[in-house]
């Protein structure tokens, strides 16, 4: 969305960080630097231009963390998913590890495409703790209550993101039974994520 870099760019300006641009770095009275750029999911140009950037300006087309927030919505499918995490992958070192700040919308649908797409793209999905303490975390309020998930490549992954979402996983707890719930013909319950506040 060409309208969100444009804001990125303002954001940027506005907080004093130098913006680099086509190889031009606005002066700014820090030493923070950004590039902001598009990239779409396994779009393979994209990515080649990406990575072109990368070892330009560091000698790595690879990164140790990649960082994202507010980017999976309920009308992400499972395949947009698994387009996005071939894309982390491709960027991410090979002990590289992949943060994202995850808000479910929709009950148990799009936290069990997250899975599965984790699932077969080779990435194992762990829960980190904000930091915030309890009392502080039940104060926030409902839009800003979000779990910090960090995915890290695993050749067991599968295997180990099976655990996940069962009663005593901090990892959205309790979503397997409502999805065998769910199943049931005459179920209309719907997972309801926990409140952060009780974890961790």
């Amino acid at each position: 969305d060409t309208n969100a870099l444009e804001l990125c760019r303002r954001n940027y300006q506005r907080n004093g960080l130098s913006i680099q641009n086509e190889d031009r770095t606005t002066s700014h009275p820090t030493t923070i630097s950004a590039r902001i750029e598009k990239l779409t999911w396994g779009n393979e140009s994209e990515m080649c231009t990406i990575e072109g950037i990368l070892y330009t300006q560091t000698g790595f087309s690879t990164v140790d963390l990649i960082v994202a927030a507010d980017i999976v919505y309920p009308t992400t499918t499972r395949e947009v998913l698994i387009q996005l995490l071939k894309t982390v992958d491709r960027f991410l070192k090979q002990d590289g590890v992949f943060m994202l700040s995850f808000a479910t919308r929709d009950g148990h649908k799009t936290p069990a495409k997250l899975i599965e797409a984790a699932s077969s793209t080779g990435f194992a999905i762990s829960s980190k703790a904000s930091g915030l303490t309890p009392a502080i975390r039940s104060q926030l309020p409902p839009l800003l209550d979000s779990q910090l998930l960090e995915f890290k490549r695993d050749t067991l992954a599968a295997v180990l993101n099976e655990h996940l979402g069962e009663d005593d996983c901090v990892v959205f707890p309790g979503l397997k039974r409502t999805i065998a719930r769910h199943e049931e013909e005459s179920s209309e319950e719907e997972w309801v994520p926990p409140n952060i506040a009780d974890f961790g």
